[in-house]
């Protein structure tokens, strides 16, 4: 059930909390953010490329495309030895191979074969987003992340660059913090705040 996992970690709460964390039901409050559009928000902000439709531009680096997936094809074997006795290999050694079949793609400016590896690597990151058991902080640690990215920028909004022209951290850039995301904390207190309770140990 929804939130089962979390239990041994909050057992400190009060009954009805613990109530809701079994529900079977996805609590849609903790679906908070767009990645996507967040991530647009942080190309226009930091002049990053948008196109407004699909493109794969040529280049020099067309053989080294080629050379890196052929070394991740070669890593990806090695993970698939241990993939049947370690989730973690197997986790790693799909997304291994979706990086390789983007980069190939690219290599041959092939639009239909880049957007079918893009789909299955976000397919996979899923996958491994439920099977690592974050499923109910991830968009939590979405908007974190881009928080922290866009704080990057100056107190003018713009991007802030040294003397050669490189894109530095601003002033106000502020590191992002998950732990209480991984503790269980965050979630507690979420549940906590939709039930209208207030809990006396946080």
């Amino acid at each position: 059930m929804k939130g089962q996992r979390f239990l041994d970690r909050v057992t400190q709460l009060p009954e009805l909390t613990v109530t809701v964390l079994a529900s079977s039901k996805y609590p849609e409050y903790l679906m908070t953010t767009d990645t996507l559009e967040n991530v647009r928000e942080f190309h226009e902000a930091f002049d990053c490329p948008i196109s407004p439709e699909p493109i794969i531009p040529d280049g020099p680096g067309t053989q080294v495309l080629f050379a890196v997936a052929a070394k991740l094809h070669m890593l990806r074997n090695i993970l698939r030895e241990y993939s049947k006795v370690d989730i973690r290999c197997l986790r790693a050694s799909l997304d291994i191979e979706e990086v390789g079949e983007s980069l190939t793609a690219m290599a041959k400016r092939d639009l239909v074969g880049l957007l079918d590896a893009y789909g299955d690597k976000d397919y996979i990151d899923m996958g491994s987003v439920l099977t690592f058991g974050f499923e109910e902080v991830f968009e939590e640690a979405c908007r974190r992340i881009h928080e922290s990215n866009m704080s990057k920028l100056g107190d003018d909004g713009l991007p802030v660059k040294d003397a050669s022209g490189k894109v530095v951290k601003g002033p106000n850039y502020k590191p992002v913090d998950l732990t209480d995301l991984v503790d269980g904390t965050w979630l507690a207190e979420q549940y906590v705040k939709a039930n209208n309770q207030e809990d006396p140990n946080l």
